[in-house]
């Protein structure tokens, strides 16, 4: 089994951009699979899902094979470019805590079935028994995430696992981890800088040590400079990405503050809840259990919010309610360029921007968002070309009305 795998892993590694190729290929497909045949959608999206966990599976090696590269040759293994400061600090996390590499995978692990799950649940289940299955997964997704927090006591990212930094196309180079010879020691005293061979110097500092062609060809360092004039703009957007920046010493843990005061707890734990309040709300009563508008039965907890009392009440305008309060109450970070909290700021603006999808929730989807989007398609169906986008949107209207997690945050 483990020569097996040895190999697998070899030969991942030996067409890692093919097999990069084909999982796009293959993911595009399945937008054109939808209304084609009968259960088209779930044999689509149950493709998604595995592609998804075998590009998981796949970043899994080649982490850990960069990694064992890394500690048996490292000239072969140096990183010019750091990794970004998402990458730096899931990877610091799953490395240093085991509770947080299992929970971070765990989630991405739901995340990649969880529509085709609700699929399964809606073929083979009832109202009922789709609403607790779908209750589960929030509620698994929300102890994961919460055993997150706990582990390190800072806002929960999103993915919580690093993602691929490393150029497939570049691995081959890498399969040889035959350890190299140390170098034969001079029988004579020598200074640092002699000691230090020089295919070990990186190659940003060994550029500096380049002389200046007396027939004035560019500087090495210089070469890659616009051939605008020479603002003050051109200069900054040369030196900026060279410039060495608190984030990148700053050990990788640290790269978001931990959560201080009661206020910023209580926004972090109601971001976490607020999916599985959403569900419980929408859980069948009585009240709701008929059939949705145009006679259509269906199993989908998207027609569970039965007649509405009070408007300021539904499942809808709570989870709303709710994450309003958790963005009142979190924190502010600085929003200089060159603050340390750049991690936490990308967080919270993925945050604001998921407020989009309520458009395709509730009461707002059924009485604005799918009127307008029905009247947009039918204005397409007679213009050539966009007849084609036409097509898409009516057939994807009724898989929002069906799923859950089709607009799921």
């Amino acid at each position: 089994m483990s020569n097996l795998q040895a190999r697998y892993e070899a030969f991942l590694i030996t067409n890692s951009s093919t097999i990069g190729t084909i999982e796009s290929s293959l993911r595009s497909l399945t937008w054109l699979l939808p209304g084609r045949f009968k259960d088209a959608e779930i044999v689509g999206e149950a493709l998604t899902s595995t592609l998804n966990l075998l590009s998981l599976y796949h970043d899994t090696l080649l982490a850990r094979r960069f990694a064992l590269v890394k500690s048996t040759n490292p000239k072969a293994a140096k990183e010019l470019i750091p990794p970004n400061a998402h990458t730096r600090y899931t990877r610091a996390w799953c490395e240093q805590d085991g509770i947080y590499r299992w929970g971070a995978r765990g989630l991405e692990v739901v995340r990649f079935t969880q529509l085709v799950l609700e699929m399964l649940l809606g073929r083979f289940t009832s109202r009922k028994g789709r609403w607790r299955g779908i209750f589960l997964l929030e509620l698994t997704k929300a102890v994961l995430n919460l055993a997150v927090l706990q582990r390190t006591k800072r806002p929960t990212i999103h993915p919580p696992i690093p993602e691929r930094d490393v150029d497939p196309t570049t691995l081959p180079a890498l399969i040889d981890l035959t350890p190299e010879s140390p170098p034969l020691k001079s029988p004579q005293a020598s200074s640092p800088e002699d000691k230090l061979e020089k295919d070990q110097v990186p190659k940003h500092l060994s550029n500096n040590h380049v002389p200046f062609d007396p027939t004035g060809k560019p500087h090495p360092l210089l070469s890659s400079l616009s051939s605008e004039p020479l603002t003050r703009t051109v200069i900054e957007d040369y030196l900026l990405p060279k410039a060495l920046t608190p984030a990148l010493i700053k050990s990788p843990t640290t790269l978001l503050q931990p959560l201080t005061g009661l206020g910023h707890w209580t926004s972090e734990i109601i971001y976490v809840l607020r999916p599985l309040i959403f569900v419980l709300l929408l859980r069948p009563t009585a009240s709701n259990l008929n059939i949705p508008k145009g006679g259509i039965a269906s199993t989908s907890i998207n027609y569970n919010s039965g007649p509405v009392a009070n408007p300021l009440r539904t499942p809808l305008v709570v989870s709303v309610a709710m994450s309003v309060l958790s963005w009142y109450l979190r924190r502010s970070p600085p929003a200089s360029p060159s603050s340390s909290n750049l991690l936490e700021r990308l967080e919270y603006a993925r945050r604001d921007r998921e407020i989009f999808w309520y458009l395709f929730r509730g009461e707002l989807w059924s009485e604005w968002t799918r009127p307008k989007l029905e009247n947009f398609s039918q204005s397409l169906e007679s213009k050539p070309l966009l007849g084609l986008l036409s097509g898409v949107i009516q057939g994807w209207l009724p898989l929002v009305d069906e799923y859950w997690y089709y607009t799921a945050t």
